[in-house]
């Protein structure tokens, strides 16, 4: 429900004042009679280099049409400007500079910095650049129009750029001096930097430049913060009926307003005030809500929106590729378990899907033009009935399920997964800013990556008119482009955990089946775990994943990665799934032992069924030699080693010293797994369901199975035999 509360842009500006905001307040047209003429001070980006009739596209062109007849814009852009006094090329050294002081503006909008950041100049120039800033500054504050003062933050630098990684720590660096500066001044910092950095293409082929497109993007933030309008009060999709709070835990509500609006929030016993910032963004923390429902949750600004059916109590958020978008009607027990969905309505279900999706075809122009960074994802929380859950990941659904069951508690489940997409395209741009990573995002149709998805992309974009980088149509394969279309946007929505299940389109090369790259592949998961968690704000917070399963591929060295990773970053949990796979099918249909899994790591680890054996036998890498034998030792064995049906133990290889691999005969001895390496004990190396589909067959007694591994035997020393 929305109710519109309208108050008077004057009065808004006076409360605004009253409260001592440390920011520029917005312009009110009929505090001036005349024109309201605003300067644009800054270098080559302001300037319009490297956009065809910058006098008419540039963004202080593009911002005088936007704020409208009331409004003189007048650009002093003077490419290759400096703040720090300490080059030649400062800013207050040049005729544009006396020219913008000439003017005597009512606006002054400021944004420079990224040429003191070049590598090689910023060394001497940080030394001198807040000194610097502040003169600047201070010379238009003195001006007898007593301008109203705003920065801009620095603006991201994309590749081609050269030399693009150095350039990023002193980016960084400048940054926070800027913001420093800002918030001591007491002015408003505008946000550029967060809106372009979503969007590679909207710069000009030299990483530096924005396009007209981004100009304009510019030019739209400015407006905004100069008018105070930032589209009224809004909060992002992850906000709705039937939506799940995360329980006992401090719990933000977040969203956009225009600038100085006072907000107000309510929800059960508990109400919560702040004011719009000079971005439009807004936030409060209300306390750890308890267990319960439903509650109505409303927010206040311009108009009170409410929000009915809200609970509180656990929520998960799941994504991943094609096995984790794989919908509960198409699961091989879809019939039995949706008839009983509708006996679970305090679960809940956000699916955030996307039209078009990149099947196989080519898309038409219009299919094309709806692949953007808003608009292109829908969706919204729905109880869990048969037809919501019929639609939504069955990994997802067993998940929420056996949550369910085991706590009494309501689940949300928040679902974004994309077939076919590969894990660059679900991380933010600075987690890519690495030596190894990076190219990943120049030319991306090209890179040196595996070959199905970018064939993928190829193909749906075929229709698309030329083939220049900058002019490349948005596509969900894209580096980022899913994290900056949909997840960005509900972060920090606080929630308790992450499952994924990805990893098919990063394993190998479809034309040849040859593995990637397991290193950056290793880089690649990292770095999409820990950016989420520093992104989302809410420390550690457990992310568990799906090891691939058993397929006639070859995917054993992206399997040895996930195993490998599950010991170097801390809460991950790893679901093995060696056992429960298709030989040729990509796609296993029975995915209700997958969401049991995973379930398990979550009800051990945080819900306190401390006695709950959650994973299969995993080698801990110690081992020793007697009589002609290696053990090995494991840990999860929960309560012994096994084999399935009690077979003969199967799965392992060593490898001797002239390279040769070969089966070895195994047993299960006590709680550790002993090789017969005595007719050759010159191993150098030993492996464990080294194939696509092996016949490995060790489990604890629990029936949860051993993970797939590699492992390279430590120098013996001169006494070993």
């Amino acid at each position: 429900m929305i109710l519109n509360l309208k108050i008077p842009l004057s009065l808004l500006l006076l409360l605004f004042l009253l409260k001592g905001s440390a920011q520029t307040p917005p312009v009110l047209e009929e505090e001036y009679s005349g024109k309201i003429s605003v300067a644009c001070v800054g270098d080559s980006i302001t300037y319009g280099s490297k956009i065809e009739q910058r006098n008419l596209y540039c963004y202080p062109a593009q911002l005088e049409r936007l704020l409208g007849e009331k409004f003189e814009v007048k650009s002093f852009g003077r490419p290759g400007a400096r703040v720090s006094i300490s080059s030649s090329n400062n800013y207050m050294n040049f005729p544009e500079y006396e020219e913008s002081l000439k003017c005597n503006p009512d606006i002054v909008v400021i944004s420079l910095g990224i040429n003191d950041c070049s590598v090689g100049e910023w060394t001497d120039n940080k030394s001198v650049f807040t000194e610097s800033y502040e003169k600047l500054i201070q010379s238009y504050q003195n001006l007898d129009s007593q301008p109203r003062i705003w920065l801009t933050n620095l603006m991201p630098v994309m590749t081609p750029y050269e030399p693009f990684l150095e350039i990023q720590e002193n980016i960084e660096e400048c940054q926070a001096l800027i913001e420093s500066l800002a918030l001591r001044k007491k002015i408003t910092l505008i946000d550029l930097f967060t809106e372009l950095n979503k969007q590679h293409r909207i710069y000009a082929r030299d990483g530096i430049h924005p396009s007209i497109e981004g100009a304009e993007i510019i030019a739209e933030k400015i407006c905004s913060a100069i008018t105070g309008n930032f589209g009224g009060l809004s909060l992002p999709y992850v906000f709705g009926d039937n939506m799940v709070i995360q329980r006992n835990k401090p719990f933000r509500i977040f969203g956009k307003g225009d600038v100085g609006d006072n907000i107000l929030v309510e929800i059960s016993e508990f109400e919560k005030e702040t004011i719009v910032d000079g971005n439009g963004n807004w936030e409060v923390e209300l306390p750890a809500l308890k267990t319960g429902g439903p509650h109505t949750l409303s927010v206040s600004g311009d108009r009170r929106i409410e929000f009915s059916n809200v609970m509180v109590g656990e929520v998960w958020f799941c994504a991943g590729q094609s096995n984790m978008r794989f919908p509960l009607k198409s699961d091989s027990d879809a019939a039995a378990q949706l008839k009983l969905a509708g006996n679970y309505p305090e679960i809940r279900l956000l699916r955030r899907d996307v039209d078009p999706h990149p099947a196989k075809k080519v898309f038409k122009k219009d299919e094309l033009e709806k692949i953007q960074m808003d608009g292109y994802y829908s969706g919204l929380w729905q109880v869990c009935s048969e037809d919501s859950a019929g639609d939504f990941s069955a990994v997802g659904y067993y998940f929420a399920l056996h949550l369910y069951k085991a706590l009494d508690v309501p689940v949300g489940i928040i679902q974004n997964a994309i077939g076919g997409a590969p894990m660059e395209a679900f991380m933010p741009r600075e987690a890519l800013r690495k030596e190894r990573l990076y190219n990943l995002t120049n030319n991306w149709l090209n890179a040196d990556a595996p070959s199905w998805h970018r064939q993928r992309a190829e193909l749906n974009m075929s229709s698309r008119q030329g083939n220049d980088e900058c002019m490349l149509p948005h596509h969900p394969y894209e580096p980022t482009f899913i994290y900056y279309a949909d997840i960005e946007e509900m972060m920090p929505y606080v929630l308790r955990g992450v499952v994924w299940y990805q990893g098919e389109s990063n394993a190998t090369d479809t034309d040849t089946d040859k593995p990637w790259d397991s290193e950056i592949n290793k880089e690649l998961f990292k770095g999409l775990v820990t950016s989420w968690r520093r992104q989302w704000g809410i420390g550690d917070f457990p992310f568990y994943y799906v090891q691939l399963p058993n397929m006639n591929r070859n995917w054993m060295p992206f399997r040895q990665m996930q195993f490998e990773v599950l010991t170097e970053l801390p809460a991950l949990g790893m679901v093995v799934a060696i056992d429960i796979g298709d030989d040729n099918n990509v796609h296993p249909k029975s995915k209700y032992e997958v969401g049991r899994r995973l379930s398990l790591w979550a009800r051990a680890n945080i819900y306190g069924e401390t006695d709950l054996i959650y994973s299969g036998p995993v080698f801990n890498k110690k081992l020793r030699r007697e009589d002609g034998k290696l053990l090995l030792d494991f840990d999860f064995k929960g309560s012994g080693l096994a084999t399935v049906c009690g077979n003969e133990l199967k799965g392992f290889e060593v490898k001797n010293a002239q390279g040769l691999w070969s089966d070895v005969s195994s047993c299960v001895y006590a709680d550790s797994i002993v090789l017969d390496i005595s007719e050759d004990d010159r191993v150098v190396a030993l492996r464990y369901a080294w194939s696509p589909n092996p016949k490995a067959n060790l489990i604890n007694k629990e029936g949860l199975p051993a993970s797939p591994f590699y492992f390279e035997m430590p120098a013996q020393k001169n006494n070993n035999k």
